[in-house]
């Protein structure tokens, strides 16, 4: 039995989304409708689109915000919508600032629901364009290649970007890696071994610690690393998921750590176990 308060909330949604054209107004509705069981859904939410797309929104971000609601209802039909807000950009002055990369990775995240191999290829194409400052696309390009279980151009990326460019992105794809093989791991490992960016040695080592053979990488890194929230991190995490190939490491460690923070850190952390 269908609940008429249901059905009377879908409907002022839609006439809500029909009728508004401020964003701030809408995406309450636009929310609680991205999860309606109605089939008017996704008809409205094309049809805002088309609007907003003629008027224009700046920044995107009422498109943004429609093609994430479009997401679980989305069909074969909106793949010529979906294309087109994949190759959206556009700039705002006086900088001349790219501004519609939100909209880029929503459409992909929706995209993917769809039509899985043609969400691939633009996913490549979005990993590699110049991310923005959030890292999107790249970021969400990164998350959907991986949940593709497509490793080859996570791996492309991580032997050629500067990493300094975008390190969530870096991150994403290396913990992404696990299923490379030993040599591949090696060489990553020895190239990121001397970074100091938190949020890639995080995606590095979220990697290493699926993989008893580099337990002395980890802790050799965690005896010389100066970065005190990844060290904090890691030895959490090792007593976290219970790694008793560096357990008897990290003892040893708490007992001849010259720092006394470390030396709590470890302490409190080994006392869990």
């Amino acid at each position: 039995m269908i609940c008429v308060a249901n059905v009377d909330a879908i409907e002022q949604a839609l006439t809500t989304l029909r009728s508004e054209r401020h964003l701030h107004r809408v995406e309450a509705p636009l929310q609680f409708l991205a999860d309606a069981a109605d089939a008017r859904v996704r008809g409205s939410l094309v049809a805002k689109y088309a609007e907003v797309e003629t008027h224009g929104d700046t920044g995107a971000m009422f498109r943004t915000a429609i093609v994430r609601a479009l997401r679980r209802h989305a069909t074969s039909d909106d793949l010529a919508l979906l294309e087109c807000s994949l190759r959206t950009y556009e700039h705002l002055p006086p900088r001349d600032t790219e501004v519609a990369e939100s909209l880029r990775a929503a459409a992909l995240i929706t995209m993917n629901e769809v039509d899985q191999p043609l969400a691939s290829f633009h996913a490549v194409r979005l990993l590699f364009e110049p991310p923005a400052l959030s890292g999107e696309p790249a970021l969400t390009a990164a998350k959907v290649l991986a949940s593709q279980e497509q490793p080859l151009p996570l791996y492309q990326y991580v032997s050629t970007a500067d990493p300094a460019a975008a390190p969530e992105v870096t991150g994403e794809c290396l913990r992404s890696l696990i299923g490379a093989p030993a040599p591949v791991l090696r060489e990553l490992a020895a190239r990121f071994r001397e970074c100091q960016d938190e949020i890639v040695l995080l995606g590095l080592f979220d990697l290493l610690l699926t993989r008893d053979d580099f337990n002395e990488y980890i802790l050799t890194f965690l005896a010389e690393t100066r970065l005190d929230g990844v060290f904090q991190w890691l030895v959490t995490t090792v007593v976290a998921i219970h790694r008793e190939g560096l357990l008897p490491g990290l003892q040893s460690m708490r007992e001849s750590e010259p720092d006394r923070t470390r030396r709590n850190i470890l302490r409190d952390a080994l006392s869990l176990i």
